[in-house]
């Protein structure tokens, strides 16, 4: 559990593994250089709980949330590492079942279930159920966006080394992990909830959302996939192909959305990020030929501005 700000949810995070229904487990709780009283909550709960750990950069300082989620990776001792962000809660069942999945199918190293979206620290309704609704092929589905519910997902220790959140994605850093994860690993995905996710201010894709920094968020994964698409199998590049071509429409179709809208500025910013984002030869050109002829139908009247049911790659993973 990387924990930075977090006094307004921390107690609830923390209490909803104590009352998991198995006992034989223990939570890392690492502070990022908390400016408020976070870190001595989470020493008050060590203090009183012995399965509760609390660990700390060398220098106490904020590294941000992907160097932070590598520090409780790499105290962690147990041989599943399940992920719980410190503003999220685990229903009471969520590890028995990561347990029993991986368990049950020793060839997987990734189980994975649904998420609930709850309302900020001050809301706690359940504002509907998230991501995934059924189960995905792991490396297609996840070059394209992320289904992945981070605090619904326990992975084998084994299967993520030393450091497996890149520090420089600060924010997809989850996704980039479990896109490198689908390369070598089978994921088991469980049809129930198993978390519960907080959307609010201060989460790191609404603030993203609402800062305009969206397509910088779409370029950001952009480039993690074309570090990846001179690796791996033929498979897997064309994996990661498809990852940049889905996320070129996505762009190219929020240029459209905003023109017409008479956004000219967003417009141009979101074509501007999408011909960025289809640098690779060949994959610019399906995505124009894709938007386009739709496009002029919507401008000519001929045909209503339909989605295209992609979802946004903004949203909270799930």
């Amino acid at each position: 559990m990387p924990a930075y700000n977090a006094v307004a949810t921390l107690d609830d995070a923390v209490a909803s593994v104590v009352s998991q229904e198995v006992g034989d487990w223990e939570l890392v709780v690492a502070d990022d250089g908390s400016s408020d009283g976070t870190l001595e909550i989470a020493q008050s709960w060590a203090a009183r709980e012995p399965r509760v750990r609390v660990v700390t950069h060398p220098d106490r300082g904020n590294r941000g949330r992907p160097a932070t989620r590598n520090l409780t990776v790499a105290a962690a001792r147990g041989e599943i590492v399940a992920f719980l962000d410190a503003d999220d809660v685990l229903l009471p069942n969520a590890l028995a079942v990561h347990i029993d999945t991986l368990a049950r199918h020793a060839e997987a190293s990734v189980s994975y279930g649904q998420g609930e979206v709850l309302g900020g620290p001050d809301d706690g309704r359940v504002l509907g159920r998230g991501q995934p609704g059924a189960a995905v092929e792991a490396l297609t589905q996840l070059a394209r966006f992320n289904v992945l519910v981070t605090s619904a997902t326990a992975v084998r220790r084994e299967a993520l080394g030393e450091e497996p959140f890149a520090v420089d994605m600060p924010l997809a850093q989850d996704w980039a992990c479990w896109l490198q994860l689908a390369r070598v690993s089978w994921f088991v995905f469980v049809p129930e909830v198993l978390s519960r996710y907080r959307v609010h201010e201060a989460s790191g894709t609404v603030g993203m959302v609402h800062s305009g920094n969206q397509p910088g968020y779409e370029l950001l994964q952009a480039h993690y996939l074309w570090r990846a698409l001179h690796r791996g199998t033929p498979r897997e590049r064309r994996a990661m192909r498809a990852g940049l071509g889905f996320r070129a429409t996505s762009c190219l179709l929020s240029a459209a959305a905003s023109l017409r809208r008479g956004r000219v500025r967003d417009g141009v910013r979101w074509l501007w990020f999408g011909v960025r984002v289809a640098r690779v030869p060949g994959v610019a050109f399906a995505a124009a030929f894709r938007v386009i002829p739709e496009q002029v139908r919507i401008w000519r009247g001929l045909d209503p501005p339909l989605s295209l049911g992609l979802p946004s790659t903004a949203e909270e993973p799930a």
